[in-house]
């Protein structure tokens, strides 16, 4: 280690060391990034689950509801009470799934559902260290976006949730492309005519980080900061399908 990073360390124990509550807030988030890291790990090598909604999947499919809106996403969406973003609301959201994953797993837990709308949400862990290409997370967003137009199901673009200061200092380099990835988002849904939903604009601080008190792990959300999300998905919602679905009016006036 250099000289300049034995005092980093050294000033940063010193500062841990008469803080007991940053203390525990820094091994709680420094423990979150190894979790993360090594999650990516599995997840290279391990498909997405098709058989975890099968049954309620088919459920759903045999009761068509053009009100239904599906929540795509990883452990933020997974953790989120769909009940509170409207009647029709379906959570299918998996913990620590990459991009890639949901993609794998669309055409089963998105499109044989035949929702009026999907929410599609890339969670921080793509964009994390050792995670996929920024790139091919942006193509994959789309693909599943054109997927469901060409179905008549409104997509709903999600910025990512931004992490907290300190997470991004234990892992570096991943709020940058969050932020990237989000102005991709909406640039992408204003050329494409997508609905967005802006978590980010709602979570974020005058710097753009997510503010500790909404953040239990500097990942992962409090009640509060889901009441904020609830808050931005059901404005969204209400703008999509305040649209005609994708290819409606083509279909109308044929």
């Amino acid at each position: 280690m250099s000289v300049g990073g034995l005092v980093r360390k050294a000033v940063k124990g010193a500062v841990l060391a008469s803080n007991p509550a940053a203390a525990l807030l820094w091994k709680r988030e420094r423990d979150e990034v190894r979790r993360v890291s090594e999650r990516h790990d599995r997840l290279r090598t391990r498909p997405t689950d098709l058989a975890r909604f099968a049954e309620d999947n088919a459920r759903l499919a045999a009761s068509p509801d053009p009100m239904r809106v599906v929540l795509l996403g990883a452990s933020i969406t997974e953790e989120m009470d769909a009940s509170r973003v409207g009647p029709s609301a379906v959570n299918r959201g998996v913990s620590g799934e990459l991009v890639w994953q949901q993609l794998l797993r669309f055409r089963a837990d998105v499109l044989a559902l035949e929702p009026g709308a999907v929410v599609l949400k890339a969670c921080a862990v793509n964009f994390g260290q050792g995670a996929p290409d920024a790139g091919l997370v942006k193509e994959h967003v789309a693909w599943m976006a054109e997927l469901a137009s060409s179905r008549g199901i409104r997509p709903i673009l999600a910025t990512t949730v931004p992490i907290t200061a300190a997470y991004d200092r234990e892992s570096p380099g991943s709020m940058v492309a969050i932020r990237a990835f989000n102005g991709w988002v909406r640039l992408s849904a204003a050329r494409r005519g997508y609905t967005v939903a802006d978590y980010e604009a709602a979570l974020g601080t005058d710097r753009g980080f997510l503010g500790p008190e909404l953040s239990t792990d500097g990942l992962h959300l409090t009640a509060a900061g889901y009441g904020r999300m609830v808050d931005v998905a059901r404005a969204a919602i209400d703008r999509a399908f305040a649209e005609p679905a994708p290819g409606s009016a083509r279909i109308a006036s044929a």
